[in-house]
């Protein structure tokens, strides 16, 4: 059973460039019926090729959001589990944008010139809740 003091998920249609330029940063709004469940799942990474900061190229790998529409509670979580062979990434390089399937490419680096990641992205898995209905008042009734 989900309680008020859960963690409840940030909404989506939040819009930080609606906010005054003068008032203080208060937070993101939150959605009261989206509870967070401790999950993440893999959203994008971003990987350096190169052999120092300095020289070298980073490309950014991105789960495809068309097929995360249609699944939105599948997906790889923060191990890398629950990653379907089947998933597609989109590998932006530059202005070339490329598909790949999930399993089909390597981010482990180790080698100087391969991809190594540098940064990966996750989104928090939540469950909907909706508002529990009043318990039926026991007034009135007897032992």
């Amino acid at each position: 059973m989900l309680h008020a003091a859960n963690a409840v998920a940030m909404r989506k249609d939040f819009a930080l460039a609606s906010a005054s330029q003068a008032e203080p940063f208060r937070g993101y709004e939150m959605d009261p019926k989206e509870y967070a469940t401790g999950k993440y799942e893999l959203q994008s990474v971003v990987t350096h090729q190169g052999r120092t900061a300095d020289g070298g190229h980073y490309i950014c790998w991105t789960k495809d959001a068309r097929e995360r529409d249609q699944s939105p509670t599948e997906g790889p979580d923060a191990s890398g589990k629950g990653c379907a062979e089947g998933d597609t990434w989109l590998m932006f390089d530059d202005d070339s944008v490329t598909e790949y399937r999930w399993g089909s490419f390597d981010l482990c680096g180790g080698r100087s010139d391969y991809h190594i990641a540098v940064l990966l992205l996750y989104k928090a898995r939540c469950v909907r809740v909706e508002p529990e209905s009043a318990a039926p008042d026991a007034e009135g009734v007897g032992p």
